[in-house]
């Protein structure tokens, strides 16, 4: 793993904050710019440990690697192997 992300702390609370809201909001428009938000946001913390584990890893690798992992989660939506019990 890479060095320790001095902002990860902040990239944190700002998810935090973005599910709290989400949450509470009763707006199906606004649930769904949250939800794109969060998405956006779980890929750049995506491609934040990637960059951690392959510190020299180009964008390109690093782009790659994010579709082969959402790859992988479609096929297993797909499949049906795992269903979340929330």
């Amino acid at each position: 793993m890479g060095p320790p992300n001095e902002f990860q702390p902040l990239i944190d609370e700002i998810f935090r904050e973005k599910v709290l809201r989400a949450r509470a909001s009763k707006q199906p428009g606004v649930l769904s710019l949250d939800g794109f938000d969060l998405f956006e946001a779980a890929l750049e913390l995506t491609r934040e440990g990637i960059r951690g584990e392959h510190p020299h890893a180009t964008n390109a690798e690093i782009e790659a690697e994010v579709n082969r992992r959402l790859a992988i989660r479609r096929r297993i939506d797909e499949h049906g192997i795992y269903r979340s019990v929330t």
